[in-house]
């Protein structure tokens, strides 16, 4: 009787492996053939020649993964043995051939393209992972794929708000248009979206439309100009702060007891102060970012997660130098949500000493803020217009950092927006700009030392 059974041909545990097929009818045949599928061999069970049962994976794809090739395994045992049961001879060549028919024809029903918006959405975030879809030549970062995550809640939810004020019809590529975008605004509005929040969706949803374009998946070439953002008044935005080079200064010297989470969370939310740049970047500093120019001036050197842009960054403050001795060279990494946490509470306690920590500032509430509040499990603090307004210490995040150490080297008034944007690696001078956070007062406060500088240079 003909039986079919796999083995792999490596004990390498770390590596992957190609999985072999055993095909034997009696013992006047006896086939080894390669099957092309590989798994790492740490999931491999030699002794039953299966995948392992019962076995911890790291995440959901590499679970996944190992289900897509248990069930093509089983697929090929099927086809193998049905080769076997309708040729009177059964070759290497003929069973190599077979299975790679069916793998072949297995990638190009994976790989086709699905034609319904919220479908595509989907096929589209995995290639968007593995860098087979790329925005200008670069791979996705992972805080933009997590935002088209986000984003694919978002539209699911919309389709159906759509499809129900449309007596059940769903909306397709070709009909998409500007009514859908003014619907689609109006959806995410009486949601109560920032409306930040709003035009990050809209430019998602133009995206997702001039992708679909672009795999001839429609004709719709209208589509894209649909689109529009609403202009975001300075009041509509959440309140986005920094903190003065007195407030970084105490919070350096403030007492934490050592090696504790609020001491390392501390220590990483200054070196994005003390560098101008993002999370994903000043919480992964080690020494090897730490080097010296051909005249001897100390830098911090790295390549931006985000954009992958070089940036080689003077030392702004000796206190960068401090904490990285501190820690032997290597930074702690936190997890950006730990930081965000951490560092409201940390501030808090400091604003017994320092008060402007404290003093409040208008903002505006996250949808996730609003529902709490309708919900009546949490009140937030109002003036007497109604506006929410919150202390300073509770509207610090990891990107006050940066916003931080954007404003402080502006208000030097020692460099020039080319140094500054060379220190910070911003492209573009409008998106630049954005991280310079002054009050009107602070604004006309800085004119006016100008001015005075200006008097008593003329007067000498």
């Amino acid at each position: 009787m003909a039986s079919v059974s796999f083995l792999v041909r490596s004990e390498k545990r770390q590596k992957e492996v190609t999985i072999w097929l055993r095909y034997r009818n009696g013992r006047a045949v006896d086939v080894k053939v390669s099957t092309t599928e590989q798994i790492p061999g740490e999931y491999w069970d030699h002794d039953r020649g299966l995948i392992k049962k019962g076995i911890e994976v790291p995440d959901e794809r590499t679970k996944h993964r190992l289900e897509s090739i248990e069930a093509r395994l089983e697929n090929i045992r099927s086809l193998v043995l049905e080769v076997g049961r309708t040729n009177k001879v059964v070759t290497p060549d003929l069973l190599r051939e077979s299975i790679l028919d069916y793998l072949n024809k297995q990638k190009k029903e994976a790989t086709k393209v699905p034609s319904g918006i919220y479908e595509y959405i989907h096929y589209l975030i995995p290639l968007m992972e593995r860098g087979d879809i790329r925005h200008k030549g670069e791979r996705y970062d992972k805080n933009t794929i997590k935002v088209w995550k986000g984003f694919t809640h978002v539209l699911r939810r919309f389709l159906d708000y759509y499809q129900d004020g449309h007596n059940g019809e769903k909306l397709t590529w070709e009909g998409v248009n500007k009514r859908v975008c003014d619907s689609f605004l109006t959806y995410l509005q009486s949601e109560g979206y920032m409306r930040t929040s709003i035009n990050k969706y809209v430019t998602n949803f133009k995206s997702l439309v001039n992708m679909a374009l672009e795999d001839e998946i429609h004709t719709n070439f209208a589509a894209p100009k649909a689109f529009y953002k609403p202009k975001v008044a300075e009041h509509e935005k959440g309140r986005r702060i920094y903190l003065s080079e007195a407030e970084v200064q105490a919070l350096f010297e403030m007492d934490l007891p050592s090696g504790s989470l609020h001491d390392k969370v501390r220590d990483v939310f200054l070196c994005g102060c003390y560098t101008a740049q993002r999370v994903s970047d000043y919480g992964h500093l080690s020494g090897e970012n730490f080097s010296q120019t051909a005249r001897g001036v100390k830098v911090v050197r790295l390549i931006q997660q985000k954009t992958n842009t070089s940036v080689t960054i003077p030392i702004l403050n000796n206190n960068l130098i401090q904490i990285v001795k501190k820690y032997d060279g290597n930074v702690p990494q936190i997890h950006e949500q730990i930081i965000n946490r951490e560092i409201k509470l940390i501030l808090k306690k400091l604003s017994e000493t320092v008060p402007s920590l404290a003093e409040r500032e208008q903002t505006v509430l996250s949808l996730r803020e609003q529902r709490l509040e309708q919900g009546g499990k949490v009140v937030f603090e109002k003036d007497r217009r109604g506006n929410v307004v919150k202390p300073r210490y509770e509207l610090v995040s990891t990107h006050t950092a940066r916003r931080t150490a954007i404003t402080n080297l502006y208000l030097t008034g020692l460099f020039d927006t080319f140094q500054m944007m060379h220190v910070s690696g911003h492209r573009t001078n409008q998106s630049f700009i954005e991280y310079i956070r002054l009050s009107s007062d602070e604004i006309a406060e800085t004119i006016t030392k100008a001015l005075e500088k200006r008097a008593v240079q003329v007067e000498f």
